[in-house]
């Protein structure tokens, strides 16, 4: 089995494969039984579809009657798409052992591959007679009515799953998600209520329903059931979870405390340092602020969040360079975020002697990112609330020559026309707009409500729809 020479590629490998994969490096010829043979091959499958073919050619030569083996096989030919090869094997072992709920769920698996997902369910819900690892069923079917996006039997399932299981976290997990997706967070917090009152001692239920209560604005009693969780075990999201109520009800020092104690049990979690520094900020202690982003950065360099943060202090100590060099390590981790932008323009302008900094940190985020429009509206609109007008237009004029779709460009023209009270140039750029986006009229109005009551444009535009609705009805 020398083919197998290039196997250990793999960072997290349980002990069994470590086995098997020294033994093919010494020449050795592996043994292993049956249950072993199965693991290993199921390793390989989320892995390496074809070494996993190898290791169940290899296991059938040493248990060629096998069914495990076998159902194991048909789903490596299913990754290969060899769906009728798969289904052949699938009868031969129902021929041979009916009774094998492996079966069901193997073919509950193929029918997943073909996202035929009304007929895996079919398939396990046989295996559910044989009244085997109901949970991981029940789970199962759950995910298969997400996939045909039947949120409500998905719920009935997951539901079933911790009926069964009270401690399979996947399923609450997935159940506290549904309902926050669809902000159901009442009937998660009556659920998770339900469920502690049946389970006092399952932490995890009380970290949902901390969370639930939280996203119902809930925070006295978010803390609460916080307090709770850690009673009875310590996770950094508890942590976290109890000091953003601590937070939202404006304890910044009491929210700092409940980090700080995450830190004593996790001193390396990430985002947690990160998220004091930006605690320390709304207290305007830029000092300590700087510490613990600092801190972040030195666990995790590419923690975003922290370089954002750090930017804001640069720019309260007039360290504009520093500043910018910040930000964009953010931005190059992650996507540009105009929030930022927002906060270091509101912060700056605080600042008496900051506004050309300021602008000169603009205009580089342009001249490094020059394709991205919404760096240029940001801009621009520093300037036109800074009472310069036309260079702003002349900003976004230039922008013109070189973003590849403009109509949110012409829209932000028009707008600054209307605003200067430029009847003509305000409409000339508006049609310029229409005429590569007429959807995205509404856009115009987002720069300011004013433009609401402008009586110029409201008739254009009432103009404008009367005429195509004539054409429509020609």
């Amino acid at each position: 089995m020398e083919e197998f020479s290039d196997f250990s590629q793999f960072d997290d490998i349980n002990p069994l494969i470590s086995k098997f994969e020294s033994m093919l490096l010494r020449g050795e010829n592996p043994f292993f039984d049956v249950e072993e043979y199965e693991e290993i091959i199921e390793h390989y499958i989320m892995n390496n579809v074809e070494h996993a073919e190898k290791v169940v050619e290899h296991a059938l030569s040493q248990f060629p009657w096998s069914t495990n083996i076998l159902l194991k096989k048909a789903v490596v030919l299913s990754h290969r798409e060899e769906f009728k090869e798969a289904f052949e094997i699938i009868r031969m072992v129902k021929n041979i052992d009916s009774n094998n709920i492996e079966l069901y769920i193997t073919l509950s698996y193929i029918y997943r591959i073909q996202n035929k997902y009304e007929k895996s369910i079919v398939a396990l819900q046989k295996a559910l007679t044989f009244k085997e690892e109901v949970d991981e069923v029940f789970f199962d079917i759950a995910e298969d009515y997400s996939m045909l996006e039947n949120e409500e039997k998905e719920i009935e399932y997951l539901k079933k799953a911790l009926l069964h299981n009270p401690m399979h976290n996947d399923a609450m997990d997935r159940l506290f998600w549904i309902y926050k997706g669809s902000g159901k967070n009442a009937e998660s917090v009556e659920y998770f209520s339900e469920f502690v009152k049946q389970h006092p001692l399952r932490q995890m239920a009380w970290e949902k329903l901390g969370f639930s209560y939280y996203e119902m604005d809930l925070y006295e009693k978010s803390i609460e059931a916080f307090e709770y969780a850690l009673s009875i075990e310590e996770t950094v999201s508890c942590y976290t979870g109890l000091a953003q109520s601590y937070w939202k009800l404006e304890k910044l020092n009491l929210a700092i405390d409940a980090l700080k104690e995450s830190l004593l049990a996790f001193p390396y979690a990430p985002n947690v340092n990160s998220l004091i520094g930006w605690i320390y900020l709304d207290l305007n202690d830029y000092q300590n602020a700087q510490k613990y982003f600092l801190n972040e950065i030195y666990i995790d360099s590419v923690s975003s969040n922290a370089w954002k943060g750090l930017a804001q202090v640069f720019i309260f100590n007039n360290d504009f360079d520093n500043a910018f060099d910040s930000l964009n390590r953010s931005f190059i981790m992650d996507e540009i975020d105009l929030g930022s932008i927002d906060q270091l323009i509101n912060l700056s302008l605080k600042k008496d002697t900051s506004f050309e900094k300021t602008e000169e940190i603009l205009v580089r985020f342009t001249q490094l990112y020059p394709t991205n429009q919404m760096l240029w509206l940001k801009y621009s609109e520093f300037l036109f609330y800074s009472d310069l007008e036309t260079k702003a237009i002349e900003v976004l004029e230039n922008a013109l020559k070189i973003i590849e779709n403009p109509a949110l460009i012409y829209y932000r023209i028009a707008a600054m026309f209307y605003l200067k009270n430029d009847e003509t140039m305000g409409h000339l750029n508006l049609i310029a707009a229409m005429n590569i986006d007429s959807e995205g009229v509404e856009t115009i109005f987002e720069f300011s409500e004013k433009l609401y009551d402008y009586e110029p444009l409201v008739s254009l535009l009432s103009s404008l729809k009367t005429n195509n609705d004539t054409d429509e009805n020609s």
